[in-house]
């Protein structure tokens, strides 16, 4: 019933104007705010934390909600887009900063983009792929199959790679930035639960864990990284944040070195997730008590 159910919206939804797509999109977040409890909560812990708000407060349960509505209306995009044209896409979206990733991957050795669950992400993949740049992306293995299935044709319409996080992947996104190709992960989720804590300055002592991975990634291809960050506009459509690469003092001390890069990573990702805590579509808690002198 649930397959049945999607494949019905990816026939109707791109026939809708987007007069109507918005404002059903929003009508369609709220009640999912309103019923989804442990979206929802965990939604209002992660904003709570990041504007360092009490969970209750009115201005991180406005931030929630508005979460749900963004997720609502990727999702409303997602159905979409292979329906668009090249052409389209581009005209939908607005890069800023594309020089940043297209001169490291001119230098040959591929680039990491660090990014999060912010804004349209998916938009954000296509907006790079129509404008010439080489990429690929590392998602979760989502259930069931099918599901998966979708967005991994979805998110490669337009030449893009999907690598799905799988036990022992580390190999394939070592190939895949020899290739030059710029690989993307989502930075505020530690998948695998053996991220780098990193201090941002918490009045309750909580940490934020940056995936170990682009750090090893980094320091193993010397693959440069780009910070990348998505924005939905009020219009409908998306700006990409493309940012310089992040300046690197390798120490010799593989430790040290990791967990400066996830201290850089944080200082770019955070100032965009706190100026748009309605766009972070993340609803996996992701904070956690610092942990003890290793």
């Amino acid at each position: 019933m649930q397959r049945e159910l999607f494949s019905l919206l990816t026939r109707v939804v791109p026939r809708l104007p987007p007069r109507l797509t918005r404002p059903m999109a929003t009508i369609a977040g709220a009640l999912l705010f309103r019923a989804a409890d442990g979206m929802r909560a965990n939604a209002m812990e992660n904003i709570a934390h990041l504007l360092d708000l009490p969970a209750e407060h009115r201005t991180v349960r406005r931030a929630a909600l508005g979460a749900c509505c963004t997720l609502v209306r990727n999702y409303v995009d997602m159905l979409t887009l292979t329906t668009l044209s090249a052409t389209q896409v581009s005209e939908r979206t607005e890069v800023c900063g594309l020089e940043h990733l297209l001169s490291a991957q001119a230098r040959g050795g591929g680039a990491l983009m660090a990014s999060a669950h912010l804004g349209n992400a998916d938009q954000v993949g296509q907006a790079l792929l129509v404008r010439g740049a080489r990429c690929a992306v590392i998602t979760e293995a989502v259930k069931p199959d099918w599901l998966f299935d979708f967005f991994a044709r979805e998110r490669s319409h337009f030449g893009g790679q999907v690598i799905p996080f799988t036990p022992g992947v580390l190999p394939q996104l070592q190939r895949v930035l020899r290739e030059g190709m710029a690989l993307g992960i989502a930075c505020d989720w530690d998948m695998q639960g053996n991220g780098i804590p990193v201090d941002v300055g918490s009045r309750r002592g909580h940490v934020l864990r940056i995936p170990a991975g682009v750090a090893l990634l980094a320091l193993r291809s010397k693959a440069p990284i780009i910070p990348i960050f998505g924005e939905r506009l009020p219009d409908g459509r998306t700006r990409c944040h493309i940012e310089p690469e992040l300046k690197i003092a390798p120490t010799g001390n593989v430790r040290a070195d990791m967990q400066q890069i996830a201290a850089l990573i944080a200082g770019r990702m955070l100032p965009r997730l706190r100026a748009h805590p309605e766009q972070w579509v993340l609803f996996h808690r992701v904070w956690e008590i610092a942990p003890g002198p290793a």
